[in-house]
Parts: structure tokens; C-alpha cells; sequence
């Protein structure tokens, strides 16, 4: 059954099909590909377009271009489209065409050439791959813009900071935005009154707010829908057994003097940190401690088949040796991990969305991109993402347009015999607070490891 449009989508598809240059910067979950797709049929059959280009990243394509559960068959059924994976003239012609951002960078002079001769409404999917000015992606797509793009879209539901925001804006065309030293002139960082040398450290941006104002011709941000089911959130605790809990003590310890060696403003020390939360979740370099975590898991799971032997739920984790243990040790549950092949990702989204598979293992990084995931109401974190984008588009499969079900997330947090908090406290918290982990400094760290208590 056809889900009807929201108000919301309604005025995303009527910006989309006024405005030649448009940001689309809705919350995930939202469903800003179908107001892409609805608003591009309107153009195709008025004459105003020929074809759409969708360029997104390598795991989403899928998402857009699969015959049995992507978004063009969706909302467009019987449409043709074509996935571009390499340069072949006689693939530049359906109405629909999916490639990567790998493929647009390293074949954009192709592609400006083979649709040359055609109006195109060229997207960009997750623009925040278009960021950085120098890149080589930014650099390509912005050229593909100006050769091609009669129509043009962005799409992204965390578009970054104010400075990620230039590439995005720079693809919908030069009267869009300043040049970028004018840009970065205007929005640049505050900075601290404390240094480093030789370059000030960096602690915050200015938000969104004033340039969606700037430019509300052109972008639409707007928060999820309030007829969405509720969002549950709780925490269980975890208890560490004694063998993981001493490991877990003795590398707090060294990372606790290695970090008091640190200057007080050295960032990226978080790549360290994690080997801590690599612990709770039951392994060190090469050696495997305790299975905690993944026991509660399993418990759970049976109580809850016991309750409802339909029950369906999502696993995330973050390390990749906990998500195979947990997979092997769940018959019949489906993966999403990374460096995953096309093909497998695939089966894996069709077992779990026919309902061959109940349960999905998956990592936020590689599962938290473009899938729609309603099937399931009921999440676990065994670990979390340092990343608070990553962690917001993890819960976002579930929560979104076609969930009909109250969505219950659950995170596990380690702690010693006593109740001490671990790094998972840590982690969770930052999480909330939407703080940025990575940039972290060592006094930040420092302060969090070194408090025991809840």
C-alpha cells in the first residue's frame, strides 16, 4: 500500500519542483527520497528534465536503484533505472541513473560528455562527501554541476558544520555562495582565548540557524515529523567478569599516564581511548576475554521470542569482533558489516525486509546509511560509534516514515563488580550531549576516566 504524503513532504516536492538549486536538509528519516523522486516525475513528465543522476555513496546505491525494495521502485514503479559502474554511452539514457561518489569523481568528464545533449536533474545523496574545497570529489561534482546540472539537489539530514556547508552549496550553482575565502570569512569558528601554537584550537561553530535564514529560498531543514511514534531510550547494565574487569583496570591505568603526557590540548587521542571500549565488549589485540555483553544479548533475545516468536529486532556493534561473535551465536541472523560486498549487503536487507531473517547484526558505520529498516521496533546498542552522526543515523532506520510502532532502544553499559562506570558511560553520555568524541582533548579524557563513580 502507497503511504500518502505528509504536509511536509508536500512542501519539500513543491520546493523541489520550483527551485532549480535546492538543499534539502530534513531530518533522516524524513523522506526526502520520495519528495526527490515525486518532484522529478512531476519535471520528467512536464518536459522539464530528461533523466536524473543520483550520486551518493557506494552502500547506498542499493537504497536507490534496487528492482525489489530501492526508493525509485518504490515511488516509481515500472521506471527505468540504471546503476553506472563504469563508462558505457548506452547506459546514459534512462530516466534513472545511480553511480557513486567514487564513480563521479574519477569519470565526471565522461559523464559531462554522455548527458551533454540531455536536461538533467543531478543529486547529490549525503552531500556531505562534497565538504571539503580542495577535495577531489568536491572538485569533480561541483564540475558536473556547472556542465550538466540543469536541475540540482542536495541531500543530507546532517549537512555539518558551517564550513562542510560551502561544497554543498557551491554545487548548486556560483550565485549560491561566496567564494569560500569570503565564506570561511563570515562563518569561520569562534575561537578559544587559550592556544596552541601555532594555530588556535577550534571549539565551536556557529550553527545553522542565521544561513538557513540567508538562504530559505533554496534549503528546507526541518525536525522529524511529530506523527512519528515515540523514540524509548534505556540503558542496561552490563557486569564485567573478573578477568575482563582487571584487563579493563590495568589499560585504564596506562592510557590514564599516557594521557597525562599528553599536551592539555592534544586532540584525536580518542583513537587510543577505544581500545578501552574494544575491552567491554570482550576482546584486547589479539586475545578474547569475556562474552558479557553478547550473554545478555542472547538472553534477551529468547525472552522476548518467548513473548512473541515473530519478535524482530537490530544489533548494532561497533567492533567488528563482537558483531561476528554475535552473528555466529544467533541462527539465522542477517549481517551488514563493513567492506561487505554489494551483493551480500543486498541479500542481507532482502532477507530481513521479507522476514526470512529476525534478526540484523549490523555496524552503525556501514548499516546507518540510506536503509529503511521499519521492519524492526526494538534496538540494541552492544557498543556505540564515536561519531554522534553515525549514532543519529543508526536510530534513524527504524525511526522514520512507515514505522508504526513506538521504537524501544536499548544501550548496554559495562561496568566493574562495584558499579563503576566504564568507558561506555563515557561514551553514551558525550552521545547525548551531541558532543563530538573525536575532538576530544586529553584534559577531557582525563576528567572522564579518572571519575569511577555514576
Amino acid at each position: 500500500m502507497i503511504m500518502s504524503l505528509t504536509s511536509e513532504q508536500i512542501e519539500g516536492i513543491s520546493a523541489l519542483v520550483r527551485e532549480p538549486a535546492f538543499a534539502l536538509f530534513d531530518a533522516p528519516g524524513s523522506g526526502k527520497s520520495r519528495m526527490v523522486i515525486e518532484a522529478a516525475e512531476q519535471l520528467r513528465n512536464a518536459g522539464t528534465i530528461d533523466t536524473v543522476l543520483v550520486v551518493c555513496p557506494a552502500a547506498v546505491r542499493i537504497s536507490w536503484a534496487d528492482p525489489e525494495f530501492g526508493e525509485i521502485q518504490k515511488w516509481a514503479p515500472a521506471t527505468m533505472v540504471k546503476t553506472l559502474r563504469h563508462e558505457d554511452e548506452s547506459g546514459c539514457k534512462p530516466p534513472w541513473m545511480v553511480c557513486s561518489y567514487e564513480f563521479a569523481r574519477d569519470h565526471y568528464k565522461w559523464l559531462i560528455v554522455a548527458l551533454a545533449h540531455l536536461k538533467v536533474m543531478l543529486v547529490a545523496d549525503e552531500s556531505i562527501r562534497i565538504k571539503n574545497p580542495t577535495a577531489k570529489t568536491t572538485k569533480a561534482m561541483i564540475k558536473l554541476s556547472d556542465a550538466i546540472g540543469a536541475r540540482k539537489v542536495v541531500l543530507n539530514g546532517t549537512p555539518g558544520s558551517m564550513l562542510d556547508c560551502w561544497g554543498q552549496y557551491r554545487f548548486l550553482g556560483e550565485a549560491a555562495i561566496a567564494p569560500y575565502v569570503s565564506f570561511y570569512g563570515q562563518w569561520r569558528p569562534h575561537f578559544s582565548v587559550w592556544m596552541t601554537r601555532p594555530f588556535p584550537k577550534l571549539i565551536k561553530f556557529i550553527n545553522h540557524t542565521d544561513f538557513v535564514t540567508l538562504t530559505k529560498d533554496r534549503t528546507l531543514m526541518r525536525p522529524k515529523s511529530k506523527a512519528l511514534p515515540q523514540q524509548i531510550f534505556k540503558a542496561a547494565a552490563v557486569t564485567l567478569d573478573a578477568k575482563t574487569w582487571k584487563h579493563y583496570r590495568e589499560m585504564k591505568d596506562e592510557m590514564i599516564t599516557w594521557l597525562e603526557k599528553q599536551p592539555n590540548v592534544a586532540s584525536n587521542v580518542g583513537v587510543q581511548v577505544m581500545r578501552l571500549g574494544q575491552i567491554t565488549s570482550g576482546y584486547i589485540s589479539e586475545t578474547t576475554l569475556g562474552s558479557e555483553k553478547i550473554d545478555w544479548a542472547l538472553n534477551w533475545l529468547r525472552e522476548q521470542r518467548e513473548k512473541d516468536p515473530a519478535f524482530r529486532c537490530i544489533f548494532w556493534c561497533q567492533w567488528r569482533h563482537e558483531l561476528l561473535r554475535l552473528q555466529k551465536a544467533i541462527p539465522g541472523s542477517v549481517m551488514i558489516i563493513g567492506g561487505q560486498s554489494e551483493g551480500n549487503r543486498r541479500e542481507a536487507i532482502r532477507q530481513f525486509t521479507d522476514g526470512e531473517g529476525s534478526v540484523l547484526v549490523g555496524q552503525p558505520h556501514a548499516g546507518g546509511l540510506g536503509l529503511n529498516l521499519v521492519k524492526a521496533h526494538n534496538v540494541v546498542f552492544l557498543s556505540r560509534d564515536y561519531s554522534q552522526i553515525n549514532r543519529e543515523q543508526a536510530e534513524d532506520r527504524t525511526h522514520r516514515i512507515g514505522q508504526e510502532f513506538p521504537v524501544n532502544y536499548i544501550d548496554l553499559l559495562a561496568e566493574g563488580p562495584a558499579g563503576q562506570r566504564t568507558i561506555d558511560h563515557v561514551v553514551l553520555k558525550a552521545l547525548k550531549a551531541k558532543k563530538d568524541l573525536y575532538n576530544w582533548t586529553a584534559t577531557a579524557w582525563l576528567k572522564e576516566l579518572k571519575d569511577d563513580k555514576r
